[in-house]
């Protein structure tokens, strides 16, 4: 395995022309990443959107004391430690709320031994966050809208750069050369080298399309093969994504409001515009500043309303 290249003790993280980190590097700064996501930022916040400007300048110092990063891919590199604290707090209402006997309560009083971060005042705050009926029917709607996505990748932490990557090292075509319906057909490979059912009808459009005339002429757009498969009209690929920021104001209200445009393939991410984040709302809970704030939904303001109200579940 190659050695991680370093710059005065810190790692240095190399990018694609997309601006996407790859390498080892990469999967090093994404584990470090999830690392200050669990136990640097507190579970209490609603959204990510919550957190301050100066914690998250704070977030980025921090990865500045142990990475050479690239200044422009600042928005990328907090939004990134935002999902990794979103996926946390999903980690914990499945494993130790949502699977927790109702009638013993095992996990609801006491933080997770696992994550000694975690403070008991919080878990309970955090507890009684996720076991109102609102958010149990949120959870409910969420799970439904999930299991209507058909095509769901098998990337795990590897990313579609670092495979674009492979793809390159394999066949020795230029990144330029790799098309979208290649990158989506190889990430949804199960272990055992199959396709799901519904991803194997899109595979055979791709291979259909792949061998038909003038099948080269567009990597990504409207046109592409992997839009044709899937029956896209506009998919939201790179061309998508730069008519909406050449609408920058009407961008900005859309972000205000909690869009989210992420790429289909995870291809065609860019810098631009890194001082504008895109933080879709994630539980409409507590507005959260220092401390834990006011509570829209239940207004639980003392430990002994939180203690009545787990015990109560």
């Amino acid at each position: 395995m190659m050695k991680k290249r370093k710059h005065k003790g810190k790692v240095i993280i190399t990018y694609d022309s997309q601006g996407v980190p790859i390498g080892d590097e990469a999967t090093d700064l994404s584990t470090f990443e999830g690392m200050v996501a669990r136990s640097m930022m507190p579970i209490t916040y609603a959204t990510w959107r919550h957190v301050s400007k100066e914690t998250k300048e704070e977030l980025w110092q921090y990865v500045l004391a142990n990475y050479v990063v690239d200044p422009k891919s600042r928005k990328q590199t907090i939004e990134s430690i935002g999902d990794k604290w979103r996926n946390f707090k999903h980690t914990l209402y499945k494993d130790y709320i949502e699977k927790d006997d109702p009638v013993a309560k095992n996990n609801l009083f006491d933080p997770p031994q696992r994550y000694p971060s975690i403070q008991k005042s919080e878990w309970k705050v955090f507890v009684s966050q996720r076991t109102t009926k609102e958010w149990e029917e949120r959870s409910r709607r969420a799970k439904e809208i999930r299991a209507q996505n058909k095509y769901n990748h098998h990337l795990s932490r590897k990313g579609y750069a670092k495979l674009k990557a492979e793809i390159m090292q394999e066949t020795g075509k230029t990144e330029e050369e790799i098309d979208r319906a290649t990158l989506w057909k190889k990430s949804r490979v199960l272990k055992s080298r199959g396709y799901d059912k519904d991803v194997q009808v899109v595979v055979d459009k791709i291979d259909e399309l792949m061998n038909s005339p003038g099948s080269e002429e567009v990597t990504c757009g409207a046109r592409d093969v992997l839009a044709k498969a899937m029956g896209t009209k506009e998919p939201r690929g790179h061309k998508k994504f730069d008519q909406r920021f050449n609408k920058l104001e009407d961008e900005v209200d859309k972000l205000k409001r909690g869009a989210n445009y992420a790429s289909e393939v995870g291809s065609c991410q860019f810098w631009d515009n890194e001082d504008v984040e895109n933080d879709a709302p994630e539980e409409p809970v507590e507005v959260a500043g220092k401390g834990w704030g006011k509570w829209r939904w239940k207004p639980i303001i003392n430990a002994k309303e939180i203690d009545d109200h787990i015990t109560r579940r």
